[in-house]
């Protein structure tokens, strides 16, 4: 946080930028070094020759590295976070917060158009103008300050306070991939096990097995077919209702 000490000090950085200082005092909590980044970033190529900008100079290259770095903070953000997820499933979730509409909708909410240079001729800033302008922050970040500084911005800032990733894990991910989500959450021990069905040689079973209970099973035409149809019958039934505790303690 900005105290009134270092809030002063950004003003003596900013200098004739001062419409800046809520932006790093309040929303990325960044000592800047290099403002001028920061000011590319944030100039759309309506405006460059309004602000003493050759003519086509906007944030468009700092734009592409910072999508590179939100792509890099997230895929680490979510292998820590979910430990139990499989390369497919980690995939399906890292674009689904890296897609187009919630970047766009995460500068929206923080109001990233106060800070956007522009001479777009509309009564609103396109989302897209705003999603741009905030990946190429981010890249503005990285240059100037490194990737653990704009790690932590995107971590304790935007993924933390403003991406409702059980929301993301349960209603948009597959039934697997929501039972892995909800076991972690639970912090429950939880085993996806599948064997051929016996006399059965293109069959598979799949069996849900939480804290050393075995809950439920699925048939399948293949592995991925019977731990789909299994995860599925897990949340059909129910059972993600009962108390486990008992079978964890003991």
């Amino acid at each position: 946080m900005f105290g009134a000490l270092r809030r002063r000090y950004l003003r003596v950085v900013l200098r004739r930028q001062e419409g800046l200082v809520p932006l790093f005092a309040d929303l990325l909590h960044v000592m800047p070094r290099r403002v001028d980044l920061y000011q590319l970033a944030l100039t759309h190529s309506s405006a460059s020759p309004a602000v003493g900008m050759p003519e086509g100079v906007s944030y468009e290259r700092l734009e592409y590295l910072g999508d590179a770095v939100i792509e890099l903070a997230v895929s680490e953000y979510l292998y820590a976070r979910y430990p139990n997820l499989q390369e497919g499933d980690l995939t399906q979730l890292r674009a689904r917060i890296v897609s187009r509409e919630t970047i766009n909708r995460l500068a929206e909410e923080v109001a990233l158009h106060r800070f956007i240079r522009h001479s777009i001729h509309s009564a609103r800033i396109p989302g897209n103008v705003l999603g741009n302008a905030f990946e190429a922050l981010f890249g503005a970040i990285f240059l100037d300050r490194g990737y653990r500084v704009a790690r932590r911005v995107l971590y304790g800032e935007f993924l933390c306070k403003r991406v409702d990733m059980a929301q993301l894990s349960e209603h948009r991910l597959d039934s697997k991939s929501k039972l892995y989500g909800w076991a972690q959450r639970a912090n429950l021990p939880f085993e996806l096990l599948v064997s051929q069905a016996p006399g059965l040689p293109v069959r598979f079973c799949a069996a849900v097995t939480i804290a050393g209970e075995e809950v439920c099973s699925a048939y399948g035409s293949s592995k991925k077919k019977a731990e789909q149809l299994a995860c599925q019958a897990f949340f059909d039934r129910g059972l993600e209702q009962r108390n486990y505790a008992t079978a964890t303690q003991a």
